[in-house]
């Protein structure tokens, strides 16, 4: 069976973030990040994941970086 597995915390390493940061700059709360940064999260509001895939994209406009973040720097799906 197949699970979830979240990438945030290699994006967000990538980007030189804490989640602590990150959290601030994308208004969710930092437990939610940390749990996903920590892989122990169990859901996930798609509100939230817009949240920080509009945050993760602000972020490489501002350091002017070639990338679109989207769902898969987010988490995956491992079979």
């Amino acid at each position: 069976m197949g699970r979830i597995q979240f990438t945030l915390a290699k994006t967000l390493n990538n980007l030189n973030v804490s989640p602590y940061r990150f959290s601030v700059l994308s208004t969710v709360r930092s437990n939610t990040i940390l749990d996903m940064v920590n892989n122990q999260s169990s859901r996930l509001n798609i509100s939230t994941l817009e949240l920080i895939i509009t945050a993760l994209n602000k972020i490489a406009d501002e350091r002017k970086l070639d990338h679109t973040y989207d769902i898969s720097d987010v988490f995956i799906y491992v079979d």
